[in-house]
């Protein structure tokens, strides 16, 4: 069973770009460290402009462990102080179900 970890958020108008670059940053950290699966940067498709990232880890500790390194914890905070709301910011235990 794999561990998904969803953020979502709309940025305020002018600090979209800024927003995107630390999304990006930390989507690119996770992606070195042990236990990541994959990794998904989001834009919304309407005029929200909300943006985001799904990342899929191996179990639900090296998540927590990956969120909880300086690297992290440092940025954490800028993106939610540039938005204009959070939309999401949840954990779920995933099965994988491929096509068949």
């Amino acid at each position: 069973m794999y561990f998904v970890r969803v953020s979502l958020l709309a940025p305020r108008h002018y600090a979209a770009e800024e927003n995107s670059r630390i999304q990006k940053d930390l989507l690119a950290f996770h992606a070195a460290q042990p236990g990541f699966v994959e990794g998904h940067y989001l834009e919304a498709s309407d005029e929200s402009g909300a943006v985001g990232c799904i990342t899929i880890w191996e179990g639900e500790e090296h998540s927590n462990r990956a969120a909880s390194h300086d690297h992290v914890l440092a940025h954490r905070s800028s993106p939610l102080r540039l938005a204009r709301e959070q939309l999401v910011a949840q954990g779920f235990a995933a099965t994988k179900v491929v096509r068949t």
